[in-house]
């Protein structure tokens, strides 16, 4: 084994190994954590390797300490199950007792979303013939006849990648990519592949577009292609990054249509990608495409039960007419804008004017004939009901004032009536506050439902932050590539919204958890923390999820207000054990046990937040600041205060990509670049950060 920094999982592999190897050979590149110390538990043959960045040089001194006839190399993420242990004692067995030595032993790899993938990894090597590893990086192991498939899986704990602040081989690969030949990018077109995949996830985008290109233009032969799209591919799919996944698939896909590769096209392969690209095309909104690679999956195979299901199902699109409804008070600056856009895709545009003293219903009426009035009585839901009564369409969809769309997504909209799941009632797009890249609380949003058959008669709800109840018998299309922008020029009215609850409270409205949760949010908002929190603890005991979810972020606002630290840590903890996986949960607790001066445990939890990914079909809100900028910016933090400029200065480049304006990055660089000019950096204290 190599390894560097593992101990979060060298453990669990070393219980496994020592179970059928003979010898143990652990080779450590650097590690700066208790790997080397758990290694030593477990066998006294742990060797020190200066890191030259050349994982081949590695390996071939890892096997240069063998003894006996076969090596086996294991990484520290493997995962050996117990049946694997079994087959393996099995195995010293049939290699000993063969009347021909095999050279090299094949088994299984299996990856995290349980396919399968269709290259055998050799794993087990017979020793002095004079073969060694080559390729510095994703290096490979020169096969040798005569080889043996074994029946034994490894699987791959691809978990911890997510831990990795940057995939050390995309960073090795930046270099060695432009030392190969062209003629080599026919045998590593497979690592051209895989570090396009390593770059992207690496945040390296013009980079892994480059390598992509190149790789590209050296195409090797197209069974070795199709394997390792398929691979790649399937890579960004185990994260739902279907738009990656699909670049990768269609790599094959294009090349496929030269005639010249006609034999391909029966080949099992050619059918799974054609699968997954068609899903992919889906997920990510493209319809037409999705149809197309089916339409050519039914070509290849008539027989495909999924390609006849599918085409079945996009046979059912049909086209539909769509009102677009909005309740206005005083839009003047901002009303043209969004119905001026509106106006490329609706069938009809109903504005309802709640008292304008400003030349808003001169505005509406430009666009359309169905402008009324609505005499306002501090109830957002009645005022929507009356809009949707004055709708005429097969669907209605709600927008307010300031609200905006991009030309993307108005293309997207108009592409969604003319080929519309006709079984669809409720439709749920990306509703996103404007991105401001000084500010990290922009840029966030949540999914929210925009269209509605008109013939269900949705009625909206609640005076102040006013919904739809979607009932569960309802068919929801979920289209978060589909966004809405809330783009704001003016303030609402002071204490609006607090003013209309309380309000309402008088005149009998009982809440339920939905509107407890934004009357918390009002709160926070008007500086109430103490009734704020009493609120939340009501919320904590009776809510769901979704709506503890939504207060969160108003939730540490409260606690800090109230000099609750200790209190919110507790709560924030608790959250973790009885709902799992958050963001801005594990980004607060990184910065509260920082504050503590616990590293270890606030670099834990930076580091998951920084891993977390992102599926707003959830319906929570989310905001990118917590899974790019704020995890590394509280990691520099830590590398700062326990004086490690180097990484401090890598932590700041990664927060920089997102929001290279904040004032607070800007005088954390300013800091270190300082410290740096002296000739030593000295910690920075907890006061100062």
């Amino acid at each position: 084994m190599i390894v560097r920094d593992e101990e979060k999982l060298l453990e669990d592999c070393l219980k496994q190994v020592i179970r059928f190897s003979d010898e143990l050979i652990i080779v450590d590149t650097g590690s700066k954590d208790t790997t080397k110390e758990i290694a030593a538990r477990y066998t006294d043959k742990v060797f020190d390797h200066v890191w030259t960045g050349d994982f081949s040089e590695a390996r071939n001194r890892s096997f240069s300490y063998a003894t006996d006839e076969y090596v086996m190399w294991v990484d520290a993420d493997h995962i050996i199950d117990d049946e694997a242990v079994d087959k393996l004692n099995g195995l010293k067995e049939k290699l000993a007792s063969a009347s021909k030595p095999y050279n090299s032993v094949c088994v299984e790899y299996l990856s995290p979303d349980n396919l399968k993938v269709p290259v055998s990894f050799h794993m087990i090597m017979r020793r002095g013939d004079g073969r060694e590893w080559i390729g510095a990086v994703h290096e490979r192991y020169p096969v040798k006849e005569p080889v043996l498939y074994a029946d034994i899986t490894i699987r791959h704990n691809r978990q911890i990648d997510k831990d990795r602040p940057v995939n050390l081989k995309s960073i090795i690969y930046a270099d060695y990519i432009k030392k190969i030949d062209d003629d080599e990018y026919r045998q590593y077109f497979w690592l051209g592949m895989q570090c396009y995949v390593d770059l992207v996830f690496a945040g390296e985008k013009e980079e892994a577009e480059r390598v992509l290109r190149v790789s590209l233009e050296n195409t090797p032969p197209l069974e070795e292609l199709l394997r390792t799209c398929l691979l790649g591919g399937n890579n960004f799919l185990y994260w739902k990054r279907y738009e990656d996944a699909l670049k990768v698939y269609e790599l094959f896909i294009s090349e496929s249509k030269d005639p010249a590769m006609s034999g391909i096209k029966a080949s099992s392969l050619y059918r799974m990608i054609l699968l997954k690209a068609q899903r992919c095309a889906y997920e990510s909104g493209d319809t037409g495409k999705a149809i197309e690679y089916n339409d050519m999956l039914l070509e290849a195979f008539p027989d495909s039960v999924t390609a006849c299901l599918n085409r079945s199902y996009y046979d059912s699109f049909i086209t539909v007419s769509l009102s677009v409804c909005f309740i206005v008070r005083d839009e003047e600056p901002v009303l043209e804008r969004i119905l001026r856009k509106v106006k490329q895709f609706a069938d009809e545009i109903v504005v309802v004017d709640t008292g304008s003293k400003d030349r808003s219903r001169e505005i509406a009426a430009r666009y359309t004939e169905k402008v009324f009035d609505y005499v306002w009585d501090d109830d957002f839901a009645a005022a929507r009901n009356y809009s949707y009564e004055k709708a005429s369409c097969d669907y209605i969809m709600w927008l307010d004032a300031d609200d905006d769309l991009e030309i993307e997504d108005i293309e997207k909209l108009k592409y969604l009536k003319r080929h519309f799941p006709g079984e669809t009632d409720v439709v749920m797009l990306y509703y996103i506050d404007d991105p401001d890249e000084k500010d990290i609380m922009t840029g966030g949003g949540l999914i929210r439902d925009r269209w509605i058959r008109r013939s269900l008669n949705g009625r909206w709800q609640y005076p102040i932050h006013e919904g739809i109840h979607i009932e569960k018998k309802w068919n929801v299309l979920y289209r978060p590539d589909i966004q809405v922008f809330h783009r704001k020029v003016k303030a609402n009215e002071e204490h609006r919204n607090i003013r209309i609850f309380e309000r309402k409270f008088e005149e009998g409205f009982v809440m339920n958890s939905f509107n407890l949760a934004y009357y918390i949010r009002e709160l926070t908002t008007e500086k109430r923390y103490e009734e704020a929190r009493t609120a939340f603890e009501k919320l904590w005991k009776e809510g769901t999820r979704s709506n503890i979810d939504y207060v969160m972020i108003f939730y540490f606002v409260i606690m800090k207000s109230l000099k609750q630290k200790e209190m919110l840590c507790e709560r924030l903890e608790e959250y973790l054990e009885r709902f799992g996986s958050n963001e801005m949960v594990y980004c607060e607790l990184g910065d509260l046990y920082r504050e503590q001066k616990r590293y270890e445990e606030a670099e834990s939890f930076y580091r998951m937040a920084r891993g977390s990914q992102i599926d707003v079909r959830d319906c929570r809100p989310h905001f990118p600041a917590f899974v790019d900028f704020l995890p590394w910016l509280g990691l520099a933090k830590i590398y700062l205060s326990t004086g490690d400029p180097e990484k401090a200065a890598d932590a700041l480049r990664h927060s920089e990509r997102s929001y290279p304006q904040n004032i607070e990055l800007k005088v954390l660089k300013l800091y270190l670049e300082n410290r740096q000019k002296r000739t030593v950096v000295l910690p920075l204290d907890q006061n100062d950060l």
